[in-house]
């Protein structure tokens, strides 16, 4: 396929190498400039901020191929002045110098039409071997998921490194404890694979982390955390 990319940060980047990587034909196209876009693709992959999708896609002039976004919060019908329009979104976090084995990144897609979704498809399976199609509510209840799945994850592990920092305490000692964690909670249900003080009700080791945390903010997110873990565990 031809593909032209929209954007210049981190997923248009990565993305739009691991597209020619796969044989396709690439063109990248800086959103600032998107009026003079060609009608020369058989998709055109809008990868800019949520916020600015919408503006980017009303810029845009009216094209034969397929009109995507790569988000995973925003609805597939932001693009619906377009003829044929759909989602490509990558169920991945992408930072400035990753290296990401697209192969084994998963897509959800979704399409105006079926015509829209095969060529969604097609494109994302020849990069990927996990795809499937969802809609944009359950593609949002994926995005939900996948914030507290990941990005509330690593402001814990912010939060674990800064207190370990504060008293010059190495932070690389809990790597192989994150690993592992995070292994476990796919290998089984999450839910059984939960240990830790707030599990077992242990309030004396609970009160007395409590009263060694001296930064507000993290002894708020210990407390929060470890109630909805008793909350949980009540029944058992």
């Amino acid at each position: 396929m031809k593909v032209t990319f929209i954007g210049q940060g981190n997923v248009a980047t990565l993305f739009s190498e691991a597209t020619r990587n796969s044989g396709h034909d690439v063109v990248m196209q800086n959103s600032h400039d998107v009026e003079s876009l060609s009608d020369c693709s058989d998709l055109y992959v809008i990868a800019v901020s949520d916020n600015a999708i919408a503006e980017v896609a009303s810029r845009m002039p009216r094209v034969k191929g397929v009109v995507v976004h790569t988000s995973g919060a925003t609805d597939m019908d932001v693009l619906s002045r377009h003829e044929n329009y759909g989602v490509l979104y990558p169920c991945q976090t992408f930072t400035k110098g990753d290296k990401i084995d697209f192969s084994t990144l998963p897509f959800l897609v979704e399409g105006n039409s079926e015509s829209s979704v095969n060529v969604v498809r097609d494109f994302a399976e020849s990069i990927s071997k996990i795809v499937s199609s969802a809609s944009s509510a359950q593609r949002a209840h994926f995005h939900v998921a996948a914030v507290m799945a990941s990005n509330f994850v690593n402001r814990l592990i912010a939060k674990a490194k800064q207190h370990l920092d504060a008293q010059d305490l190495d932070y690389s000692f809990l790597r192989n404890l994150v690993e592992q964690t995070v292994e476990k909670a796919f290998a089984m249900d999450p839910i059984d694979a939960q240990t830790g003080p707030a599990r077992r009700n242990d309030d004396h080791t609970i009160n007395r982390h409590l009263s060694m945390i001296e930064d507000e903010d993290t002894r708020l997110i210990y407390n929060v955390i470890t109630q909805s873990i008793r909350k949980q565990y009540e029944k058992f």
